[in-house]
């Protein structure tokens, strides 16, 4: 059951949910003194955006009293499906899934234990209610967005030549944004020719570099 709203807001409400959820079932899903337990696995911890999530969920945890583990997968899903193996005093996992195609391993691996994907969405297969959830925003509308940005920057144009840098290639919002940009772009009437389109990782060093390199080409 995807939920999309503001991601950080709603990590803090289910903190919250899960103290609640899990102190209400009988012993199971209760550390011992009654103290809930959650593992936070993050995909990789050097990311700015996925630090400010882990440590949003770090506060939460402090004010609600919960125990929070943070662990850095560092780009890895062999690593990441360790920590979820080792999770064994988990009552809960938060998982930033280093790839997407991999959240059914880590419901394998997890056992009875539920599990919050976040960032990154797996297929809504393998989502079910109250046991494997996704907390993020509509990559839609992010992607519509940036489109929207660009169609008004260059409103009196009727062709537009178009370079895109995208995310990570396992990355669920780099699929959607993607499509929802490019579908956002072809439904204004303009002309889009795509000129250039890579994954630059969310790397602004490594985009920087791609984009020089396309620079070279010597195309619009």
């Amino acid at each position: 059951m995807k939920k999309k709203a503001s991601l950080i807001i709603c990590l803090l409400t289910l903190c919250c949910l899960l103290a609640a959820g899990c102190s209400k079932s009988s012993g199971k899903g209760k550390s011992s003194g009654g103290k809930i337990n959650i593992m936070l696995t993050v995909s990789d911890g050097s990311d700015t955006f996925r630090a400010s999530l882990a440590d949003a969920a770090g506060k939460a945890a402090e004010e609600k009293g919960i125990t929070l583990e943070v662990k850095d997968a560092k780009g890895s899903s062999e690593t990441q499906m360790n920590q979820i193996k080792e999770a064994k005093d988990a009552d809960v996992i938060i998982c930033a899934l280093c790839d997407a195609g991999t959240a059914q391993q880590m419901e394998a691996l997890a056992g009875d234990k539920p599990i919050v994907f976040i960032n990154s969405a797996p297929e809504e297969e393998y989502l079910q209610k109250d046991q494997y959830i996704y907390v993020g925003s509509d990559e839609a509308v992010a992607g519509e967005l940036q489109a929207k940005y660009v169609l008004d920057q260059y409103a009196s144009k009727d062709t537009l030549n178009v370079a895109i840098f995208k995310g990570e290639s396992t990355h669920s919002a780099t699929k959607g944004r993607t499509k929802a940009n490019k579908a956002a772009l072809e439904a204004s009437g303009k002309t889009i020719n795509y000129v250039y389109e890579d994954y630059a990782d969310w790397s602004t060093d490594t985009a920087a570099k791609m984009f020089r390199q396309f620079l070279r080409t010597g195309q619009d």
